[in-house]
């Protein structure tokens, strides 16, 4: 134990591995008496990350994203955090929330299924106005359309099918990880919750929610103003290059939207996980 102290004294160079797992072997976190130093937590972990293996991190997820992407037609939106963000904040951590970091090379980044998500989202509103009102009242129309059974609108049906695929059939766009486009130790900021009255919601409102309840201060990772690269694309073995790329503007154009109105990741009514977009290439 002793030499793996010494060993990690000299920096760490994955985040992900040493905020789940290194940092609270040599802090003495996870002991009895580590519990009630969470901040301190963070921020020794920040002050001992090694910048040049952060650098590294994100060109070596760039370069397996644009690897992975090599045999299809793609098309790049660049967007930056408006605030700050967070994702993963479920994930079971020493300081008990989480943030999502690249299991291989440690960073931050947001998982191609969320963008997806996002785009779909802004999809569906747009062609059901209503639907933001009322979400209720089109979860069967919406059922419809992930079993490829609407038939209310045969052209609606074949173009969500298309994009986003059914239960009968795989959509032909492809939704890619988005990573940070540079990232250092500046661009990892510790914020706080405070949440109050936890006797009240411990007891799902058994007791009462009074104002000398003690509050229960949470510290987490977020990011600050960082930019992103999101990479959508599609295989021109399965569609011609003109219907492709029409395709392509449709999702980059929800992509868009749905960025700056609706955001990703956690927090987002206290403002969190809103953005600029700020360039864009094919």
């Amino acid at each position: 134990m002793r030499r793996l102290k010494e060993a990690l004294d000299k920096g760490y160079s994955n985040l992900n591995l040493a905020f789940y797992k290194l940092h609270a072997i040599k802090d003495g976190f996870l002991s009895e008496n580590g519990l009630s130093e969470k901040r301190k937590f963070l921020k020794e972990l920040k002050s001992s990350l090694d910048s040049e293996s952060l650098c590294e991190g994100v060109i070596l997820l760039k370069s397996s994203i644009e690897t992975a992407a090599m045999n299809y037609t793609v098309k790049k939106v660049y967007a930056k955090v408006g605030y700050r963000f967070v994702t993963g904040m479920g994930y079971p951590s020493p300081v008990e929330n989480g943030m999502l970091l690249h299991h291989i090379y440690g960073v931050p980044y947001i998982h191609g299924e969320s963008v997806k998500g996002l785009v779909r989202y802004v999809y569906l509103s747009e062609k059901f106005p209503d639907m933001l009102e009322e979400p209720k009242k089109f979860k069967n129309l919406i059922e419809e359309l992930e079993e490829g059974e609407y038939k209310k609108d045969e052209n609606l049906q074949k173009e969500y099918s298309l994009i986003f695929g059914d239960k009968k059939h795989e959509g032909s766009v492809v939704f890619f990880d988005a990573y940070p486009v540079e990232l250092t130790k500046d661009d990892l900021v510790i914020d706080i919750m405070n949440p109050h009255y936890g006797e009240y919601y411990r007891s799902k409102g058994e007791k009462e929610a009074v104002d000398w309840d003690r509050p229960n201060p949470i510290f987490f990772l977020t990011l600050e103003s960082v930019k992103f690269c999101f990479t959508v694309g599609f295989n021109p073995l399965k569609l011609n290059e003109e219907e492709g790329k029409e395709k392509l503007e449709k999702v980059a154009s929800c992509l868009k939207g749905g960025l700056e109105l609706f955001g990703l990741g956690g927090k987002k009514r206290k403002g969190y996980g809103w953005f600029e977009i700020v360039e864009e290439q094919i």
